[in-house]
């Protein structure tokens, strides 16, 4: 079917003048290239990105990334590539925030055992606990591949690179891996297993390749993946073939490409292939993307893929946020959300304009994205902003450095980054700060009131910044299709003050609402709104 969408897209295209597009050397790719070589105009070949989803493609699992090619495309070694001319020609020195990205991007997939596909458990350990030997392994890959036809490896059989592995390593354990799809049994190997048994140990079985490849010393390939991320560990790479990553100083090629005149890196090669070439999507989020996010979400994915497999079914969500987050405690959402479990993670006195200061005297910043990488939620909630609009802010003003309308945008933009940067996460919902409940008259004797009371601004002042606040924010997430509940449309009565039966009559000095009224009017909205089980 999609074979035949991307036929019809380039007929059209045909007629209309414009982009013919297909997927790499398979038949829609060679018919683009067919339109393009003979009508000139636009040409886009894609494939599957190097960190393509959490379970197989040929399975239907949703895919994070494709890398689109006007040139080739990146497994064709015997024509150039828009990937191989920008590890010929890109400033990768000058580009410092790519290779920062790019450093950060591989120490978490060495971290998390990120490959292309990611729903293999990682190898047992006791599996080489015996083998004292030095070990090597060969990667088989599927018939037909795409890569092997392209790659500048069709003088090479499996079974030739498993003689010369043995030979060129005679004191060594030689494994062969032989691919996922074929132990899934939807395409069939490049190599005869059962005659390969008799001269090395199969691995058979469906493990995470990084996880694989730390034990071994030696990695034998033709085009595959798995070489790129042994080089990743430090590992050394013999290539039967010209992939991507050989050709460049990394491998030790048994062929040659004289197009590839650089000695590259292994970041620089990463930085070109998995950034620069790359295209990232949120297939469970449903937004743009960067290869940072993407192996977030893999990672929080799989941790849900675990507990289902637990047959946990619990809807899991994360609350975070100063002390009024508190209110998720209470009975009541156990009573009528007994499917979800709710984690809740507070700061007292966590304020916005500390929230991304690591040295924060609060300790907020460390606290919340603990729990945030913990992962395996379903939903993130989050509520701050009291503690600016009743002390923080105003205190700010006092030492007369700074504006209140620049305060007031820095307050704004801040909240807005710790919300975006909690979405790589888990969707997020956002609650509206609680506005002010003690009154200005009002003498109270414990600590935070004392504090407060320093502050010579009236409550109404405080309540008007924080609906101000909370106004931005809200349009921030309605922008951005990010879940908002707006308690102040249920919090302010006619008079635009605060609804007194949200202040609980027995301590006029607290300085949250009261809590199981709170706990109504949030599972309320929260049951409108349709959020969470």
């Amino acid at each position: 079917m999609n074979g035949i969408r991307f036929y019809i897209k380039n007929i059209f295209a045909l007629l209309s003048n414009r982009q013919y597009q297909g997927w790499g050397r398979k038949r829609t790719g060679r018919f683009a290239l067919w339109c393009y070589q003979r009508f000139g105009q636009q040409l886009t070949l894609m494939e599957d990105g190097f960190i393509r989803s959490v379970g197989l493609g040929v399975e239907g699992s949703p895919s994070f990334s494709i890398v689109k090619d006007s040139m080739g495309i990146y497994y064709d070694a015997t024509v150039p590539s828009q990937l191989e001319n920008l590890l010929n020609t890109y400033d990768f020195l000058s580009d410092i925030p790519l290779m920062i990205t790019a450093h950060e991007a591989i120490s978490l997939i060495r971290k998390h055992h990120i490959s292309k596909y990611n729903n293999a458990p990682d190898v047992e350990k006791d599996f080489f606990e015996n083998d004292q030997k030095e070990s090597i392994l060969i990667v088989a890959q599927t018939y037909g591949d795409e890569s092997l036809r392209y790659g500048m490896s069709e003088n090479f059989s499996t079974d030739f690179i498993i003689d010369t592995a043995i030979a060129e390593n005679p004191n060594a354990k030689v494994y062969l891996k032989i691919h996922p799809d074929v132990i899934s049994g939807k395409k069939n190997s490049d190599i005869d297993i059962e005659r390969a048994r008799q001269k090395c140990i199969i691995i058979d079985k469906n493990v995470n390749p990084i996880s694989l490849l730390e034990y071994f010393d030696v990695v034998y390939t033709k085009t595959s993946q798995m070489g790129f991320e042994a080089i990743l560990l430090g590992k050394k790479c013999v290539c039967f073939g010209m992939p991507f990553y050989a050709g460049w100083g990394l491998t030790d090629d048994r062929v040659e490409c004289k197009r590839r005149m650089q000695n590259r890196t292994v970041e620089e090669v990463f930085a070109a292939a998995y950034i620069l070439y790359s295209h990232y999507y949120n297939p469970y989020l449903k937004r743009s993307s960067n290869i940072i996010d993407t192996i977030q979400e893999i990672v929080r994915q799989r941790k849900i893929m675990q507990n289902s497999s637990k047959q946990d079914k619990t809807y899991r969500v994360l609350a975070i946020g100063d002390s009024h987050i508190r209110v998720f405690e209470h009975w009541m959402f156990s009573l009528f959300f007994p499917r979800t479990a709710f984690k809740v993670v507070y700061v007292p006195g966590a304020s916005v304009s500390g929230i991304r200061n690591v040295n924060s005297l609060s300790g907020a910043y460390r606290t919340f994205y603990t729990a945030l990488e913990d992962g395996g939620y379903n939903e993130i909630i989050v509520t701050l902003g009291e503690v600016d609009a009743a002390y923080s802010i105003w205190i700010r003003l006092t030492k007369g450095d700074i504006s209140f309308d620049r305060l007031f945008d820095d307050l704004v933009s801040k909240y807005q980054e710790f919300i975006v940067s909690s979405m790589v996460f888990a969707p997020i919902t956002v609650i509206s700060a609680p506005l002010q409940t003690i009154e200005d008259c009002r003498k109270c004797s414990d600590e935070i009131s004392r504090v407060r009371s320093n502050i010579d601004i009236s409550i109404e002042n405080r309540n008007i910044f924080t609906l101000n606040f909370n106004s931005r924010i809200k349009s921030f997430c309605s922008v951005n299709n990010i879940k908002y509940l707006d308690m102040d449309t249920v919090a302010l009565g006619k008079d635009n003050l605060l609804n007194r039966w949200l202040i609980n009559p027995k301590n006029k000095c607290d300085h949250h609402y009261w809590r199981w009224i709170y706990a109504l009017l949030l599972i309320w909205k929260i049951k409108c709104e349709k959020l969470f089980k």
